[in-house]
């Protein structure tokens, strides 16, 4: 009997600290060794019927495979195995041929056991010995030959439980057994005394049709498919499908399934398609892609990158074919994933033509793809918030601007982005292609209004917004205002003194509405049947009350945040409209008479 002494305890501390995510995975790790040396053994006795039992009772476990087996020579060179290839992963461990596998497979079993004993034969001479290899988590291993042949071929792992844990139990090792080996070709049967049931029955969801496709993604990944999309990558023997969930996911993207030729490598890898389609979860099973040292996640080598690319592309052609064929799939994913793929296309170009072609952005022509407002011919401007949109979108469109509101999650940078891309000709809205559009009032109308404006800068005054007049289209809009301060600086020194120089310094001496630091301008509209009224009312209480009612309006037709003060006058601008309603109509009672 050879005895040797290596620094198992090491070897073991390393595992469990840098390697592996817990001590679960000692059964993945003795069926992917079951498994691969029933593949070596196929390779030179293709009639042999693969199986792997493994025998748990809570105190004890084993597991038997009718593999290739160990030889004595072999069985030597276990461990030494683990770190003398030339092919090493990034740990400094082989996993690259069997031995190497199989070595450090085996190690991962002193995570729940203290003690390993082996018993093989190997199929590659029928003459084969039987031969016990034992190793303790002491650091001591032995092989020996056994007194006992094996009626066949292959191989027995047995461990013992360690004190205080629960990991050998039948029902443990079973979920354990599919939850990695579920579409394992090989079958594999867990049990106890006579009664064993097959775990490995399960079907990967591209071999069932498409309503059991449904029914798995709802039971595995929690939710109803919108769609289903089959991926293909030969170059990596990858087949799988990619769920298009029906709801609402995070811009960072979904976890995905991955098995390398039926073992789970992890239902939590990230790195299977590129970041402009968070929105698919993929289940896909590959033949090469390689696994890191702790078979838990995937090497990002240029084979990965290739599938991530294939994958991508076969995303990107699903969006196409449904947006052509099936419209009303196409606006519902659309609907649901809006914002993440906003998300994603403020850096990703791919995304960002997706989102510039199809996706609805609110606009002066309704809610339309950018790439329609686009074509629409007419001058495109962005506003960089709601209540800009919504204050200016009217009068713009009539005066040929077509408005786009970027004032939501990712529009401005999308649309920014875009310029960049392809050097469209849209911009942030500046206020004099608005304002310096619109129509300055007549000498007469201005100095008919200069009263009117006096008055309503100093109601306005603590409100730090400038009254300013002028005539603009569509008539039925009586003000527009203007919250951001360049959206008027410039008119007040380049046309507004210009034109009405004359005016101000004639009618109102020393005093200019458009000086000092207000930052807001309402504009009042001369077109306006009701405005043209107001510059020419003479009763100061009631034009008090319309200028009050004025700027009201202007706040919430333009939803813009109103205070205290604001309030008050709403409802005391309510309460004046129904006292002077009663008054209109109000008839005294006729005196009672005596009789």
């Amino acid at each position: 009997m050879a005895n040797f002494r290596v620094d198992l305890r090491g070897l073991v501390e390393l595992l469990s600290r840098n390697l592996y995510s817990g001590p679960k995975v000692f059964i993945r790790e003795l069926m992917q060794n079951a498994v691969d040396a029933i593949t070596a053994r196929k390779e030179i006795d293709s009639s042999i019927s693969p199986v792997i039992r493994i025998t748990a009772t809570g105190s004890s476990l084993s597991c038997k495979d009718n593999g290739i087996g160990l030889t004595y020579e072999e069985a030597e060179e276990l461990l030494a195995t683990i770190g003398a290839s030339s092919k090493r992963d990034e740990l400094g461990f082989a996993r690259s041929d069997f031995l190497g596998q199989f070595g450090i497979g085996l190690l991962s079993c002193f995570l729940v056991s203290d003690s390993i004993t082996v018993t093989s034969r190997s199929a590659k001479t029928s003459e084969a010995r039987t031969i016990i290899w034992r190793g303790d988590s002491g650091g001591t291993f032995t092989v020996e030959y056994a007194e006992t042949q094996l009626p066949e071929a292959g191989t027995i792992v047995e461990l013992q439980q360690r004190p205080g844990q629960s990991w050998l139990k039948v029902d443990t090792v079973a979920q354990l057994v599919r939850h990695y080996g579920r579409y394992l070709e090989v079958p594999v049967l867990v049990g106890e005394g006579h009664q064993f049931d097959l775990c490995t029955t399960s079907e990967f969801p591209w071999e069932l049709g498409a309503s059991a496709r449904q029914a798995w993604c709802r039971s595995n990944f929690g939710f109803k498919p919108l769609d289903v999309i089959e991926v293909l990558v030969p170059a990596a023997g990858l087949r799988g499908l990619a769920f298009i969930p029906d709801q609402p996911v995070a811009s960072s993207g979904q976890s995905h399934s991955v098995y390398l030729r039926g073992m789970l490598i992890n239902n939590d890898v990230k790195s299977l398609v590129d970041d402009w389609a968070p929105f698919a979860r993929l289940i896909v099973d590959s033949a090469y892609l390689r696994p890191t040292a702790s078979r838990e996640a995937l090497f990002d080598d240029d084979l990965l990158q290739q599938v991530r690319e294939e994958i991508s592309d076969q995303i990107r052609d699903w969006i196409a074919r449904i947006s052509r064929h099936a419209p009303s799939t196409f606006k519902r994913f659309l609907d649901v994933h809006g914002t993440a793929l906003k998300s994603v296309a403020v850096t990703d170009a791919h995304m960002r033509q997706l989102v510039v072609e199809n996706l609805p952005f609110e606009s002066a022509l309704g809610m339309r793809p950018l790439r329609d407002v686009f074509s629409s011919g007419m001058l495109v401007r962005y506003t960089r918030t709601v209540d800009q949109f919504r204050s200016l979108v009217d009068v713009a469109q009539a005066q040929g601007v077509c408005l786009v509101n970027a004032g939501y999650a990712f529009d401005e940078e999308i649309l920014r982005a875009w310029v960049k891309d392809t050097g469209a000709e849209i911009g942030l809205i500046d206020p004099s292609e608005i304002v310096g559009r619109l129509a300055q009032p007549s000498p007469a109308e201005q100095s008919q209004a200069s009263d009117l404006l006096l008055m309503a800068d100093q109601i306005l005054q603590d409100r730090e917004v400038n009254v300013v007049l002028r005539r603009f289209e569509p008539a039925t809009i009586p003000t527009i205002y203007l919250v951001d301060a360049d959206f008027a600086g410039e008119l007040v020194d380049q046309s507004g003194r210009r034109t009405a120089a004359g005016i101000w310094e004639e009618v109102l001496g020393v005093v200019n509405p458009f000086d000092g630091t207000a930052t807001k301008r309402l504009v009042l509209n001369r077109a306006n049947p009701m405005i043209a009224k107001l510059c020419s009312l003479q009763d100061l209480k009631l034009v008090e009350i319309m200028v009050r009612t004025l700027w009201v309006q202007a706040l919430m037709s333009g939803r813009h945040p109103m205070n205290v003060k604001d309030r008050a006058w709403a409802n005391d601008l309510y309460m004046t409209l129904l006292d002077r309603a009663l008054e209109s109509s109000y008839q005294s009672p006729s005196e009672p008479t005596e009789e």
